[in-house]
């Protein structure tokens, strides 16, 4: 604090005394004097100075005269502020001296009433969650609470207005004198107000600061809690100067901008200046003990803000060879790295890291791009020539030489809206933006976060499903838009699920998913990882037309013409049974190509599987299945009680094969998602004719159509008159198949006696009951009674094998095509408009 005030005497108080009585007389005398209005401030702190310097007495004489005196001809008491209370200053000019009252308080918390007190955090909070979900900046779920960190003090971000002593408006007001109420959610719901030992347990306030420094015991609880302003202004509106919010409390780091941000970071070296601030600040002497990220502001990123170590210097050793790599300035560009993020986070066996944004965003749009790579390549604007981008904002993965087999160890990134510093455009230098995170090994979940203009948006590397405890990817409510490339890559990621999200809009597949070779020097080695991806009601589109940069820099674009061309065999124009009669396309629109001026087809390619090394014509490995509902995603897999089923077929690829098919004979596969339809087409040997149509729905409805009349014809044959062969039967439709078997069975009904009759239909059902199972078969003792069943069973299996044809919810989604040259790809059905 500051020492006592040192009061000066005005050094020519005789020449203006003088002066003054010479000029009205010698009867004139000082008859009041008072301080100038807003010259003297007469509420201070405890301890600090008070400053006279600026005072200007006005006095009055007995014959009305009025003048003003500057406080260099004032003579000022000593005045003593080491202690609260309302003390004298008295001040003299002349012969005469007035006393004026002085105000000592304890803190700048007590200086102003107080008109209007509330809480910046919770009003920006409450603003981004309210953002429309329908809108790209919106988030799915605006119901999450506001969660706070017991790892430092949580402040509320106080904005208060009010009138000091002299009656001025002061604003943006630092400190605010508070009440304070603190009351625990019960397991009912409702609230209990903790008072003495039962508070300072749960945590430590201070109500100057209005910060909250909760205890270990507090995690995983809700509180409510209540701030009112301690001197409230008489003028203040009802509730001006208060304010309530629930929180939660977790094991987390409260972030208020880009510096607290760094204790992300636990491997970098590069942080340790900015981190050791950090630490004193905060009190902290591990970062390793930290349980998590909680922001409770905006981040905006900038290159001030990182570790220097990331950036190229023209002292680094390899800086002049780089330098020839690129046509853009090196010095303080990005260093393009693979192996550790920006902010780089080990994890333990057993810990969860949270990253929780509550609905606040990160914005790295200021930070510099890459623009020459680890590898080689470099960007050369001159000549349209781009860079592979590595290097991400965030990276998780586990401790250096530890491995994961604790299921519960685990990365959750939520409520947070991440912005990147490049997007999807036909600028190159965008291809060394950063990728917005990467996840090794470790299980990760993603919920209700919004993403854009990263190179990369999520970066899943390797990991295993076999005991739960490693590489299990959960992407959840979130939305991502405009990546330079894809908006998922998935290296190797054996369980990836992308559920109830939207990801739209990127330079290549939105997702590209490869198939890779473990390290066979790792101790953990199980050797191909191969993805499985699970795509559960979310829409995923990325329409492209082979002229985008990530197109241009795998040398790729003729492949979407190419997968077009599959396009004949689902729009009507190849004559089929079952696909005429429901047109569709692959193709969403046509755009003029950049070079011919042709117009060439635009696909929604969403996801491509392909060898992690090469582009080959080989056999890949991998998965990726659509559900249209959570329903039916829980079915397949048998989660949540549900009895397991089989909902969706998918471009199934696991241990070298298509389905039931082998790929190595070098023709194409495509399938409808969810209707199991595979189809074989001899399309490269030049016929452009579906040939054959393998292990669907459809077939097997067929094939249990045709067994059943087969078996009633050859039985009771004879007695069908002007009933169809079994050659005209098997060249129906399965919906007139079944008429014409329901008519059959009771012209059959007719012509036998009852235990004839039931000896077919025992003999029918033989033949059909692994695949029209009837539950309660051997309850059944009347031929009526069993061919109603019979006919039940193969009427469910005809509507479930043409409702995958004919419903345009299931064959309006996506169509998966497996190319011999080592592709597996899911692309985007639309429905042919009406002429």
């Amino acid at each position: 604090m500051k020492k006592l005030s040192q009061f000066l005497v005005a050094m020519f108080l005789c020449i203006a005394s003088v002066f003054t009585l010479s000029a009205c007389g010698d009867d004139v005398k000082i008859t009041s004097a008072t301080v100038k209005a807003g010259t003297l401030i007469t509420t201070i702190v405890k301890n600090d100075d008070l400053i006279t310097s600026k005072v200007v007495l006005v006095v009055k004489y007995s014959d009305g005269k009025q003048v003003e005196v500057p406080a260099s001809n004032l003579t000022f008491g000593a005045f003593d502020t080491s202690s609260e209370g309302v003390k004298d200053l008295e001040i003299t000019y002349s012969d005469y001296t007035i006393k004026v009252p002085i105000k000592i308080v304890a803190s700048e918390a007590d200086v102003s009433s107080i008109l209007r007190l509330e809480s910046e955090l919770i009003r920006d909070y409450n603003a981004n969650k309210a953002v429309s979900s329908t809108s790209s900046e919106g988030f799915f779920d605006q119901t999450q609470p506001l969660y706070v960190g017991n790892d430092n003090a949580f402040n509320f971000r106080i904005k208060a207005s009010g009138v000091d002593a002299q009656d001025n408006l002061v604003t943006n007001l630092a400190k605010v004198r508070t009440i304070i109420k603190v009351e625990e959610k019960q397991a009912n719901g409702s609230f209990v107000e903790l008072t003495g030992d039962a508070l300072t347990n749960v945590v430590a306030i201070d109500t100057e600061n209005t910060t909250f420094n909760f205890a270990e015991s507090a995690i995983g609880k809700t509180y409510k809690i209540t701030v009112e302003a301690a001197n409230k202004d008489a003028l203040a509106e009802p509730n001006a100067t208060k304010f309530s919010s629930e929180v939660t409390v977790i094991n987390g780091f409260n972030v208020y901008n880009a510096k607290d941000l760094s204790v992300f970071d636990n491997y970098n070296t590069g942080w340790q200046t900015i981190q050791d601030e950090v630490k004193a600040e905060h009190g902290l002497t591990s970062l390793d003990s930290i349980g998590g990220i909680v922001l409770q502001d905006d981040i905006n990123i900038t290159k001030a803000d990182v570790r220097t170590d990331a950036f190229w210097k023209t002292t680094d050793a390899d800086y002049g060879t780089k330098k020839t790599w690129t046509d853009q300035p090196l010095e303080g560009s990005l260093i393009d790295s693979s192996v550790a993020g920006i902010y780089f986070r080990q994890i333990k066996n057993g810990e969860t890291f949270d990253f929780v944004g509550n609905y606040f965003a990160v914005n790295a749009s200021a930070m510099p791009k890459s623009v020459v790579g680890y590898d080689g390549d470099g960007v050369n604007v001159a000549n349209s020539e781009m860079k592979t981008s590595h290097t991400c904002l965030f990276f998780t993965k586990p401790f250096e030489g530890q491995h994961i087999s604790d299921a519960n160890t685990k990365v959750n990134y939520k409520n947070i809206s991440f912005i990147g510093n490049g997007e999807m455009s036909n600028d190159v230098r965008n291809s060394g933006a950063l990728l917005m995170m990467k996840n090794n090994e470790i299980n990760f979940e993603a919920y209700n976060t919004v993403t854009t203009n990263f190179y990369i948006t999520y970066f899943f590397e390797q990991g295993s499903p076999e005991n739960d405890a490693e590489g299990n990817y959960l992407v959840k409510k979130c939305k991502g838009y405009n990546s330079y490339q894809n908006l998922f890559y998935v290296w190797g990621g054996e369980n990836t699920t992308i559920l109830e999200s939207e990801f739209k809009n990127c330079g290549g597949p939105v997702i590209l998913a490869d198939v890779i070779t473990a390290d066979n020097d790792d101790p953990y080695y199980k050797g191909a990882y191969a993805p499985v991806i699970n795509i559960v009601a979310s829409t995923l589109e990325s329409v492209v037309s082979g002229q985008e940069p990530w197109f241009a820099e795998y040398d790729a674009g003729s492949y979407v013409g190419q997968i077009a061309m599959f396009d004949m065999f689902i729009n009507g124009e190849v004559d089929h049974k079952y696909i005429n009669g429901n047109p569709s396309t692959i193709i969403k629109d046509k755009i003029k190509d950049t070079t011919t001026e042709n117009m060439i087809p635009r696909l929604n390619i969403v996801a491509v599987v392909k060898d992690g090394y090469n582009l080959e014509s080989k056999e890949v490995e991998g998965a990726v299945y659509t559900f249209n509902t959570v329903e039916d995603y829980e079915k397949h897999y048998g989660l949540n009680g549900k009895t397991q089923e089989k909902t969706t077929y998918g471009m199934d690829l696991i241990n070298g094969t298509y389905g039931n098919l082998s790929v190595s004979n070098g023709v194409p596969f495509f399938e409808f998602a969810n209707s199991g339809y595979f189809v074989n087409t001899p399309y490269l040997a030049g016929t452009g004719v579906l040939s054959d149509y393998i292990r669907s729905t459809i077939y097997e409805a067929e094939a249990v159509l045709n067994g059943v009349y087969g078996g009633i014809y050859q039985n009771v044959g004879p007695l069908l008159q002007q009933a169809p062969t079994v050659e005209q039967f098997a060249a129906m439709n399965n919906t007139s198949q079944l008429a014409v078997i329901q008519t059959v069975l009771a012209g059959v009904s007719q012509a036998v006696d009852e235990q004839t009759f039931v000896q077919l239909l025992d003999g029918i059902y033989a033949g059909i009951s692994a695949n029209c199972p009837v539950n309660n078969w051997a309850e059944l003792t009347t031929a009526a009674q069993k061919a109603t069943a019979i006919y039940s069973q193969l009427e469910a299996l005809v509507n479930r094998a043409n409702s995958d044809f004919t419903n345009p919810e299931v064959r309006g989604n996506y169509l998966n095509i497996y190319m011999p040259l080592g592709l597996g790809v899911v692309v985007g059905v639309y429905p042919v408009a009406a002429a």
